[in-house]
């Protein structure tokens, strides 16, 4: 992973995942929880499940409160 600084990574649990009209939402329990908005096929190749330990890379420019 090029470029990116370790201010722009949280490390967290996954304790959700919905999926919903085409869209999955995972949420990362982070001291700020994070909700990831993927595809149906992106979730599970990712291994974003409940439980799992991930790693968030931020980029600001893609960021919405």
């Amino acid at each position: 992973m090029g470029g990116g600084a370790a201010r722009n990574s949280r490390s967290g649990i996954v304790p959700s995942r919905v999926e919903r009209e085409g869209v999955v939402d995972v949420v990362v329990a982070t001291p700020v929880p994070l909700r990831v908005h993927l595809t149906p096929q992106s979730a599970p190749e990712l291994g974003l499940a409940p439980g799992a330990r991930v790693v968030v890379l931020i980029k600001a420019t893609a960021f919405r409160p």
